[in-house]
């Protein structure tokens, strides 16, 4: 497998979003295109996530330009985002399998403000989205209260809500909160504590459904606390192919769910983890709805929205069709 093009990508997003670890403004990356042994092309894409990833872009191009002649992935495992992009380029096999994909998403909801979130939520739900993800933890208790009230209340009753702490609260925090909410159904709570030696606790106290995400970072397998789990999120561009593949088989050995999630990839990214979460069964919502966030992109998107799922051809993934505004090109 050989290294045929090299660009490096920035996207700006249509507003900053405040993240745990820092603002975001724009997003970072590299597109690639490679030649296999057979003749055929691939593309990928490289995007480690500032403050989450483990590796660099830099680390990412340099090992691409020393190893153009000879690319071998099983070689790149240490840099995780590349592993994950050399994975999207060398396997076309989803694309000769699967005829066409549609995969149910978590709308991302953004707002702060209850009466903007109410308003935002009673959009999505008339656009036909049926799960729901919140970011919490970075308010207090009585306005985090009033906003996933605003949700249930400008929804309906067949609607999923998944809160997303980011390991913002200690042990009481998460006491004081599972009190409050005693008697909202959310889907799960993800990332709940700060310390998750607690997080035993924690599930044997409350009724939550709990599920860890970036804590898998610094896990293997066989160590994750599972007896309090009802499943995991995996975000392949933070694990890398290889230990993505791990979790999965863990997860199913161990009869949890399995959500996969962007970090903020480009359309071509979400469409290669849509191919992927396509093959997880059940099929559950997906956290790919981060596409929305962008004023625009580097290539024609592979997909659409409808009805609040994403509906990929695979065929759409054979030839790119890029918009060189938002491209440099790298020699090499």
């Amino acid at each position: 497998m050989q290294l045929k093009k090299l660009w490096s990508y920035h996207l700006p997003l249509r507003v900053p979003l405040e993240m745990k670890y820092g603002l975001l403004e724009a997003r970072q990356g590299l597109f690639f295109e490679i030649r296999r042994s057979d003749g055929s092309r691939g593309w990928g894409e490289v995007a480690p996530f500032p403050g989450l990833s483990t590796d660099s872009l830099q680390e990412a191009q340099t090992w691409l330009v020393q190893n153009a002649q000879d690319l071998r992935p099983s070689s790149a495992e240490r840099f995780p985002a590349l592993a994950w992009g050399l994975k999207m380029a060398q396997d076309d096999v989803f694309r000769r399998e699967l005829h066409s994909v549609e995969i149910p998403l978590n709308a991302l909801l953004t707002a702060a403000d209850p009466l903007t979130l109410a308003q935002e939520s009673a959009a999505y739900y008339a656009q036909g989205y049926r799960c729901f993800k919140l970011k919490v933890g970075f308010l207090d208790l009585l306005q985090d209260t009033r906003r996933v009230h605003a949700i249930f209340d400008a929804t309906a009753s067949d609607i999923q809500l998944r809160l997303d702490a980011n390991r913002s609260w200690n042990l009481p925090e998460a006491l004081a909160r599972a009190q409050a909410w005693q008697d909202l159904p959310f889907a799960y709570i993800e990332e709940p504590l700060r310390d998750l030696a607690d997080l035993s606790v924690l599930a044997q106290e409350t009724a939550w459904s709990l599920v860890l995400d970036e804590s898998l970072m610094a896990f293997q397998p066989e160590h994750l606390p599972w007896h309090t789990l009802a499943g995991i999120v995996l975000k392949p561009m933070l694990l890398g192919a290889a230990q993505t593949e791990t979790w999965i088989q863990a997860a199913r050995a161990r009869n949890r769910t399995l959500t996969l999630s962007s970090v903020f990839e480009s359309a071509w990214g979400l469409g290669f983890l849509a191919l992927r979460a396509a093959q997880l069964k059940p099929v559950l919502p997906a956290g790919l709805d981060t596409w929305r966030v962008f004023s625009d992109s580097f290539l024609a998107s592979p997909f659409r929205i409808q009805a609040g799922a994403l509906i990929l051809e695979p065929k759409m993934l054979d030839k790119p069709l890029l918009n060189t505004v938002y491209l440099k090109k790298i020699q090499f």
